[in-house]
């Protein structure tokens, strides 16, 4: 028979019920750490969506903006507001849309097959071009504005897909972009 030693300590494991509560705690780290990283993942993919979003709407806002603020003031709105016809008689001249050449006509139209709003591009010279700008879009429609009888503006609504649970309030943006000429006009027919 073996004697321990005087001064030794004899060593002793973890009981089965110190293993069991050490267990325990560690589950319940383990799972409050899954949940913090599954909310902190739905944040950023909502952050990415709102991103998105705005990214779309600050295009969207600076290309029809520039374009209808630039056109003659014979705008035309058809087929029931999802298409708007912006007219030019020369005064965009070195136009990007035209690779440098003059620019007459420009067609912004929503598809509802595809959810797409499109820009075909009339140039002189050159045959239409048809570009889609911008995709997964719920909606798109342009409003007239118009006052004594002249279209002085066109208001544009984009409905955009929803996101979980989001409220549809959230989710339609309403923009308003002036025509300088018929701004214009309508100041020199005031005065």
């Amino acid at each position: 028979m073996i004697v321990p030693e005087q001064g030794c300590v004899r060593q002793r494991g973890f009981t089965l019920v110190e293993l069991m509560i050490a267990m325990v705690i560690g589950l319940i780290i383990v799972l409050g750490s899954s949940q913090i990283f599954s909310a902190n993942r739905q944040s950023f993919d909502r952050v990415e969506q709102l991103n998105d979003r705005q990214e779309k709407l600050r295009f969207l806002v600076d290309a029809v903006s520039l374009d209808v603020r630039t056109a003659d003031s014979s705008m035309e709105i058809l087929n029931a507001g999802s298409k708007l016809t912006l007219h030019y008689s020369g005064n965009r001249t070195s136009d990007p849309y035209c690779s440098g050449g003059v620019l007459e006509k420009l067609d912004y139209v929503f598809n509802v097959e595809t959810s797409t709003l499109s820009l075909t591009s009339y140039c002189i010279g050159v045959s239409p071009v048809e570009e889609p700008l911008i995709s997964d879009l719920d909606l798109v429609r342009f409003s007239e504005g118009v006052i004594n009888g002249i279209l002085t503006f066109v208001d544009v609504t984009v409905h955009f897909p929803a996101f979980d649970s989001e409220a549809s309030a959230g989710r339609e943006v309403t923009f308003r972009a002036a025509n300088r000429s018929a701004v214009i006009a309508r100041i020199n027919a005031d005065n």
